[in-house]
């Protein structure tokens, strides 16, 4: 399992990118209404860990549907395990499963992510201020990976977060 990175380069050498990002309010309530049978207060820290697959791209040329499927089997093993981590550790995580589009360990709403939210269909996002405004953007060439998010009540702190994941 790779470390969060939480340093923008989009040199990363590695497979698989995870960073971790405080919950944007213009989604806040979109998650909340993903995951209805948790109570998330106002004040409640939610943090949004986003995990980048990098395809092989011999295998996306010839093959593609079969290497999305892998790619999203991937995601979905590697989101489990660190929902598990954190949930061991005592706070609520949770993630859409790519093949269902609803949520994986909380029961199902009606919603399913993706009909829900345009807004969450690429989530390789990065976050940054600029005066009083929070500016949400997607990562330059975000579109040649498979993107998922999880979601996390754990502090948005990549140290404390790194020492879960070891």
């Amino acid at each position: 399992m790779e470390q969060i990175d939480d340093s923008g380069d989009a040199g990363h050498k590695g497979n698989m990118i995870c960073r971790v990002h405080p919950c944007p309010t213009v989604l806040r309530k979109t998650v909340c209404d993903l995951f209805p049978y948790r109570t998330f207060e106002d004040s409640c820290e939610l943090s949004v860990v986003t995990i980048s697959l990098k395809p092989n791209t011999k295998l996306m040329r010839s093959n593609k549907e079969l290497e999305t499927e892998k790619l999203a089997q991937t995601f979905l093993i590697a989101s489990k395990n660190i929902c598990d981590k954190l949930r061991k550790t005592g706070y609520w995580a949770d993630f859409i499963n790519p093949f269902s589009g609803r949520p994986y360990f909380t029961p199902s709403s009606l919603k399913e992510l993706y009909e829900t939210d345009e807004k969450f269909r690429c989530m390789d996002f990065q976050i940054f201020d600029i005066k009083d405004c929070t500016i949400v953007a997607n990562e330059h060439g975000s579109s040649k990976k498979f993107i998922g998010s999880l979601f996390t009540t754990a502090p948005c702190n990549k140290n404390q977060l790194n020492s879960i994941f070891t």
